[in-house]
């Protein structure tokens, strides 16, 4: 019997990951996020820099397939408060996702994202202060967070002076950000 379940990545998946592949027209960057599944998810969750979690297919309790991914990390939605200082909301912030091209328009990224905001909620409502979903959209994804779905906004178009953290890899991304309902 084929199931799906959503579970931290850990070592064990590794060779699995070996076989996630992403549709070059789905995003600018496949390699990256093939790459970072393979190599980058379990140093980054040992580092503090995010836990991924994977949609794992199993078929009779045998993992088959990484069908997608999530990384999340904790985060600050920033804002110049127009005295050279930067203010930060509480955020958690979706680092990575993306869906195994074998697998796409099956619904599994918008319910990795769907996830994600049901947990940045229950963390808000038990132990930390979350305010935001942040997410620094591929160009090519924009569409998929901004859809009536999932409904992320690009941040410049409803908060002039905010921003959120960037790293080297992601400078030609697209921030974005839904406020939770709290």
């Amino acid at each position: 019997m084929i199931q799906r379940k959503l579970i931290k990545m850990a070592p064990d998946y590794v060779g699995l990951a070996r076989n996630f592949h992403v549709n070059p027209t789905s995003c600018k960057n496949p390699e990256h996020y093939q790459s970072y599944i393979t190599y980058n998810s379990i140093s980054d969750q040992h580092s503090g820099n995010g836990t991924t979690h994977i949609l794992l297919e199993t078929n009779s309790g045998k993992p088959t397939n990484i069908l997608g991914y999530i990384t999340l990390r904790a985060s600050s939605f920033l804002m110049d408060d127009g005295e050279g200082h930067e203010l930060g909301d509480g955020a958690l912030e979706i680092s990575e996702l993306s869906v195994n091209q074998d697998f796409e328009r099956q619904g599994i990224g918008a319910y990795l994202v769907r996830s994600a905001i049901v947990e940045a909620a229950e963390l808000n409502s038990k132990c930390l202060g979350i305010k935001y979903v942040l997410v620094c959209a591929d160009p090519a994804a924009e569409g998929f967070y901004s859809n009536s779905k999932l409904g992320f906004k690009r941040i410049s178009d409803y908060y002039k002076m905010h921003t959120i953290p960037f790293e080297n890899w992601n400078t030609g991304c697209i921030p974005m950000a839904i406020k939770l309902f709290i």
